[in-house]
């Protein structure tokens, strides 16, 4: 059997972005990293209507929206 082809594997602290929750998981990935949504705050898990805008999305589209709707005023 070859030696060294199998990534290192190792534990590390996974984060989440909304609610700063940690969890300690297996990974063979080089670097830490965190995730956007987990099961404390995931609308699947809690039941609960929220908007998660990690990029402002939600932001860029109501802009987008006024701007679409000030256009149709312009026009009549």
């Amino acid at each position: 059997m070859k030696q060294n082809t199998h990534p290192q594997y190792q534990v590390m602290t996974l984060t989440c972005s909304n609610c700063g929750t940690d969890f300690i998981v297996g990974t063979t990935a080089p670097k830490g990293f965190s995730v956007a949504l987990c099961s404390h705050c995931h609308p699947a898990y809690t039941g609960a209507q929220s908007i998660i805008d990690t990029a402002n999305r939600v932001s860029k589209f109501m802009e987008r929206q006024k701007k679409a709707e000030a256009m149709k005023a312009g026009k009549k």
